[in-house]
């Protein structure tokens, strides 16, 4: 009888590590969809700031472009 409690409470002690190493795993997987969120969001913002300077640097491009054609031109006065 005393062999069976032994038994038992050996399992118990099982059974409390395992769910305390499962309550570990979902506490790392939450922290790790946090830090996804938090990386998807800087990753739209830096698309956004990418989108904005490749404009950018295809306007000065045209503007430059554009100051050739008018500076090869022979002035009028």
């Amino acid at each position: 009888m005393i062999e069976e409690a032994a038994g038992i409470t050996k399992y118990k002690k099982k059974v409390d590590e395992s769910q305390r190493k499962i309550e570990a795993a979902q506490a790392n997987l939450q922290r790790v969809e946090d830090i996804l969120g938090e990386v998807e969001k800087q990753m739209r913002s830096l698309k956004r700031q990418s989108a904005k300077a490749k404009r950018f640097k295809a306007i000065g491009q045209e503007i430059q472009r554009l100051e050739l054609i008018l500076n090869a031109m022979p002035s009028r006065r």
